[in-house]
């Protein structure tokens, strides 16, 4: 009997389930109200900041509208004072801009569309001549400005040095383009913050020179010109860094030493008739080594558009006759990979980076003899070698250009290279910055 009144655990299990259910429905009961009072407030706490952000987003909209406008109407006043024929209607123009600006930077302050609005009018008081009211603006802009704004806080900066100095007031301008006058820009790019304090140790340069500090004014555009040729050498070093990374990807693909002996190819009797094999030889015995460089290059770029185009058509006289020149020219088509390693270990690394690439071409011709280069491989080597011809060549002509005194052509060809504002450089203000600099030097 006693066996048979004993619970199943089944029986257990559903009891205390009963038993909790029992446990929850007595809390709910004797806190019905707080329960109620609490799913109150969460749901007006979440209807009200719905109806924030709707707010909000009504607002912004509003603003940019706002903004939208008065931009129009300040650059309209702007054109104007470029404008002959609208040159009289400027002014009102100017006040009708005026007026919608500091609407929007008073109804939405401490915004974004309040920091560029402040900016544009404080630009209007400069146009018309009021530079101290301009240069209370800006420098509000300067003291209080959103995060996303910091590229307007350093033009404004720079514009509080313009101030001082249409007003003749050449010493606080100086002070103005100080670089510690600039506020702080974490959010901005290095780069960025140095394109526009450039400008403004350029503007600080003209500033010394307007209140005849000659020797000030010229050490200042020599600063100008060093940090160009600095960073633009620091910029040209990083470059070469990942380009030589892209050569040792080649060299990865290859799969093999580059100097391993292909073919042990016979040793070939030639005749130097090719005025270029002619013109490679000149320069080895006089020793120019950047011109034998460049010879080679073009003879090599030669030989592998021959063969190719032999191959192509299946001529083993196009072949045969590829082979006939690189076989002449056997000696400078040594394969130095440790010559390369060398150069980068010694931080020389365009020099590395030209000395793979001519590894890696001279492979490339060695296996090219013998038909051995996959198309796969034989592709990618050629798109490696067409980008580097471009870079090796664009920088030997820039530093031929140096060399020469021609700065404009030098800047082109580094340009090409490094892409110059990526770097924060301005190349009109270091040409304007040298010519002032050579100017100065020279009177003294």
């Amino acid at each position: 009997m006693a066996r048979n009144q004993r619970l199943t655990k089944e029986e257990i299990q559903e009891d205390k389930f009963i038993e909790g259910l029992l446990k929850i429905y007595a809390f709910l009961k004797s806190n019905l109200q707080t329960i109620i009072v609490a799913a109150v407030v969460v749901l007006v706490a979440v209807a009200a900041y719905a109806a924030y952000y709707q707010n909000q987003e009504n607002r912004r909209a509003e603003a940019t509208l706002a903004l939208r406008q008065a931009t129009e109407a300040y650059k309209t006043a702007e054109e104007s004072l470029f404008d002959a024929e609208k040159l009289a209607e400027s002014e009102a123009l100017l006040t009708t801009a005026q007026t919608q600006l500091k609407t929007v930077f008073e109804k939405y302050a401490n915004t974004t569309f309040a920091d560029k609005a402040r900016y544009q009018y404080a630009n209007t008081l400069y146009y018309q001549g009021n530079y101290s009211e301009a240069r209370t603006q800006f420098q509000q802009l300067v003291a209080q400005h959103q995060p996303e704004n910091q590229m307007d806080s350093l033009y404004a900066q720079k514009a509080i040095g313009n101030t001082y100095e249409q007003e003749g007031d050449y010493e606080n301008a100086i002070a103005a383009y100080q670089a510690r006058a600039f506020p702080p820009t974490p959010q901005l790019s290095p780069q960025i913050r140095k394109f526009v304090l450039m400008e403004a140790k350029f503007n600080q340069a003209l500033a010394y020179g307007k209140s005849g500090d000659s020797a000030s004014a010229r050490d200042t555009y020599k600063e100008i010109v060093d940090e160009f040729r600095s960073t633009l050498e620091t910029g040209l070093t990083e470059k070469s860094r990942e380009l030589i990374e892209e050569a040792k990807e080649v060299i990865a693909a290859i799969g093999e030493p580059l100097d391993a002996d292909v073919s042990n190819p016979k040793k070939l009797e030639f005749v130097l008739t090719e005025p270029e094999l002619n013109q490679a030889l000149a320069h080895k015995k006089s020793g120019d080594s950047e011109a034998l460089r460049a010879v080679y290059n073009r003879i090599a770029g030669e030989f592998g558009h021959t063969l190719e185009v032999g191959l192509a058509q299946n001529s083993v006289e196009h072949v045969e006759s590829a082979k006939v020149v690189i076989a002449a020219i056997a000696e400078p088509f040594d394969i130095d990979i440790p010559k390369a390693e060398k150069l980068e270990n010694e931080k020389r690394y365009f020099e590395a980076y030209v000395a793979y690439t001519d590894a890696i071409r001279t492979y490339k011709v060695r296996k090219d003899i013998h038909g051995r280069l996959p198309s796969d491989l034989r592709k990618q080597i050629g798109n490696f070698e067409k980008g580097a011809m471009t870079v090796i060549n664009s920088i030997q002509n820039a530093r031929r250009a140096e060399n020469e005194g021609r700065e404009s052509s030098a800047l082109y060809s580094y340009d090409l290279v490094v892409e110059l504002q990526t770097l924060g450089l301005n190349r009109r203000l270091y040409e304007n910055a040298l010519f002032n600099y050579k100017r100065l030097e020279s009177g003294q």
